[in-house]
């Protein structure tokens, strides 16, 4: 094979993952995807069915979002493996994060949102626990932040200098970070579902 085909074996994988293709029965589509890789390796114009579909209902589609995804699934995986590859930099270390024993830290903590809803401020259990309001860093780095909020734990834990860069590894643009910074979580979400969603249409269309 050359590199190409490599290629058409990433938009597959991430095709597969966003869509959940092997969520359920997995003999024949194991077969229809490998007769489709084996076409696609030799004529460049085919488009295999995996990524036809997550071309048309995730990069193509408006309407995909990934506010509803809080459990542990392939998309869920997925958003976690691309802060990963993306070479995500600790909080509080600046190092990467392949360095320290990870936790899945909620960005906005799951503590102080409660405490804003105890206030009368509405948030949705679903929007609390969502992949877009997660994230890996050290366990040591989580317990630090523990209940604080988004724009003290900036203040008190990121290196100032960094402070863009790091972010940035975690998928939080300059939106999103204004959004942390003046701790409004709505705005935040909106922001980072953007930058996820722009890198999965990354990988799935090449």
């Amino acid at each position: 094979f050359t590199h190409q085909a490599y290629k058409i074996m990433r938009r597959w994988y991430w095709a597969s993952v966003f869509r959940e293709r092997y969520a359920g029965s997995v003999e024949s589509t194991i077969y229809r995807d490998y007769q489709d890789f084996l076409r696609a390796a030799k004529d460049p114009a085919f488009e295999p069915e995996a990524i036809a579909d997550a071309r048309i209902n995730i990069a193509e589609n408006k309407a995909y979002s990934l506010r509803s995804v809080s459990r542990v699934n392939s998309v869920y995986r997925g958003v976690m493996c691309l802060v990963a590859l993306r070479g995500a930099k600790d909080f509080q270390s600046d190092d990467s994060i392949e360095f320290h024993t990870l936790e899945d830290h909620h960005i906005f903590p799951k503590a102080y949102l409660s405490r804003l809803k105890d206030q009368g401020q509405s948030t949705a259990s679903t929007d609390m626990n969502c992949v877009l309001n997660r994230t890996l860093i050290s366990a040591q780095t989580n317990r630090r932040i523990s209940r604080s909020s988004p724009s003290e734990y900036i203040a008190k834990l990121i290196p100032k200098e960094r402070l863009g860069e790091i972010m940035h590894s975690h998928f939080i643009d300059i939106l999103a970070l204004d959004a942390m910074s003046a701790d409004n979580f709505e705005d935040f979400m909106y922001a980072r579902e953007i930058e996820v969603l722009s890198e999965i249409a990354h990988q799935i269309t090449g």
